[in-house]
């Protein structure tokens, strides 16, 4: 069916396309804005003068600023609308954004970035609970993939993007550039997304309190210890290739901006295989995913000396993060109520980013060490989040036959199951 088809029906779903258009958009430019220092740490340690080690430190301080702006708009959403709350975070990231490049020093960069990061963060959590309460059902698992898939994808082309600026005008220009853009977006969603539903709104102290309910769900809670990982390594392994990259490529513009355009077509062939992959099921895409990313993340750590060996495991990495990420966010807005979506996205947001924070950290803290050090790290945390993706998929389906099992003796077969919540 087609969107116009849908639009005029009436029925109370939001139009597919249009709303991927502006997730989609809006997870290349706001989540972009993590990425795009990290081809940028040479010309702004030049700028700074002091190491591109220390420069990292801009890109630790919007990730964890992006973790708590998360953390604090999904119960926000869940009070005030989606809608409302996506707008106010792509304007004041599009303000917050021009201001960064009237940074004169180090601190100031990472005070500036720091509320840029804020910022950003406000707008993923209330567009995940928008998928799960206005997407027709049938369309989420495309609609989660493709906004997965941008988010993920602006790792590659935010730092593409930002490498070609930064080498033609300077650093600074990179920010200038996207504040508009992110203010034109904020208009667009202001068009195309839909306001609450009528009984979809909680009260403020619902909306805040449903968060640490949440926790006390042992799937959930391994769920969320799982996630941690996911960006951790994500990013660890880009700023890996920025910091401590294979010798052969050090000092050489035109490689590592194929390096790190190699993962793009991985973010166009997952949600186009989307169809074949749902089959499998959220758990065991997840699970796969990871384990895969493990893999690959080993593999880099050994053949780190051969830049095409490189890109093609860079390659792999990316389709199976890409095929992770929407696994993770579909398992965990199924396994909750409307009401608590807005503070369970919030967060899976706030883990995710405070990973992403963490990645360049540990990369620049394992820089001496070489390339194949930090990925051998890489590989076991991501391991380590496999598994516990698979403890989780395990801990629900005995949570699931305990739920039948009591179903079936007290005769209670209407009553929705915590499970699959």
């Amino acid at each position: 069916m087609s969107t116009s088809t849908e639009a005029a029906r009436g029925d109370g779903w939001a139009p597919t396309g249009p709303t991927i258009a502006v997730l989609v958009l809006s997870g290349v430019l706001v989540n972009g804005q993590m990425y795009a220092v990290l081809p940028l740490f040479e010309l702004m340690s030049t700028s700074f003068g002091v190491g591109p080690e220390q420069v990292a430190w801009t890109a630790t301080a919007f990730a964890i600023a992006y973790a708590c702006g998360a953390l604090l708009s999904g119960p926000l959403s869940d009070w005030l609308g989606q809608r409302r709350v996506v707008v106010a975070a792509l304007v004041a990231t599009g303000v917050a954004t021009a201001v960064v490049p009237a940074s004169a020093g180090l601190f100031a960069a990472c005070a500036s970035r720091a509320v840029q990061g804020f910022a950003a963060g406000s707008f993923g959590p209330p567009l995940l609970s928008y998928v799960g309460q206005h997407v027709r059902p049938a369309r989420r698992a495309l609609v989660f993939s493709c906004f997965a898939s941008s988010m993920l994808g602006s790792a590659v082309v935010l730092q593409v993007v930002a490498q070609l600026v930064g080498d033609a005008w300077g650093w600074r220009a990179v920010f200038l550039l996207s504040s508009p853009c992110l203010l034109a977006l904020a208009v667009a969603a202001r068009a195309v997304l839909r306001p609450a539903r009528s009984g979809q709104l909680a009260g403020a102290r619902a909306a805040f309190v449903a968060m640490p309910r949440l926790l006390r769900a042992p799937p959930l809670l391994l769920l969320y210890a799982a996630s941690l990982t996911m960006l951790t390594c994500f990013v660890g392994i880009y700023a890996a290739i920025a910091l401590a990259g294979p010798p052969s490529i050090a000092g050489e513009p035109v490689a590592l901006l194929a390096l790190r355009a190699s993962g793009l077509p991985a973010l166009v062939a997952i949600p186009a295989a989307l169809s074949l992959l749902t089959r499998l099921g959220a758990p065991t895409r997840l699970i796969a995913g990871l384990g895969v990313a493990s893999a690959a993340a080993l593999a880099m750590a050994v053949v780190s000396g051969s830049v095409l060996a490189l890109a093609g495991l860079l390659l792999v990495f990316v389709a199976a993060a890409a095929l992770a990420a929407p696994a993770m966010m579909q398992s965990i807005t199924a396994r909750v109520a409307p009401g608590e979506q807005g503070g369970a996205s919030a967060l899976f947001a706030f883990l995710i980013f405070l990973g992403a924070g963490v990645g360049p950290l540990l990369a620049a803290g394992l820089a001496s060490r070489g390339f194949a050090a930090i990925a051998l790290v890489f590989a076991g945390l991501l391991a380590v989040g496999a598994g516990l993706s698979a403890l989780s998929a395990w801990s629900a389906g005995r949570a699931r036959a305990r739920q039948d099992t009591a179903a079936g003796r007290f005769g209670q077969s209407g009553v929705p199951r915590a499970s699959d919540r």
